[in-house]
């Protein structure tokens, strides 16, 4: 019988070096890792099905490769960003507070409804 691959998200800062190194140690150890930017999270969200029986939840990772977030055993949310770093100084500031404040709250609260696998953030 074959074994299902051993799959591991990694949400953290765009270009974090120990969530770098942990993705390599991973990889180098057979299982499937992907990384997810917190600073990016509306960027990375691809779509979104929810019902009682079935939810998906697609994601966007760096490489830009779409999963669904079920295919994943285990979510390491290292590094928690609310700010969003493509917004740029040609936004105002409350459009700033929105965007960052409400990609956090719906992409978090998406995860810890609908994951079934397990969650780590410490």
């Amino acid at each position: 019988m074959a074994t299902q691959p051993k799959k591991i998200a990694v949400i953290s800062l765009q270009n974090d070096i120990h969530a770098l190194a942990v993705y390599n140690i991973a990889k180098q150890q057979g299982y499937s890792v992907s990384i997810f930017c917190s600073d990016m999270l509306v960027s990375c969200i691809s779509s979104i099905c929810l019902n009682k029986e079935n939810s998906k939840i697609h994601l966007y990772d760096i490489n830009g490769e779409c999963h669904d977030i079920n295919d994943f055993g285990v979510i390491w949310w290292r590094r928690v960003s609310k700010t969003q770093s493509y917004l740029d100084e040609s936004h105002d500031k409350s459009i700033h507070e929105v965007v960052n404040q409400s990609s956090y709250i719906h992409v978090f609260g998406l995860i810890k409804n609908y994951f079934k696998g397990h969650i780590i953030n410490k």
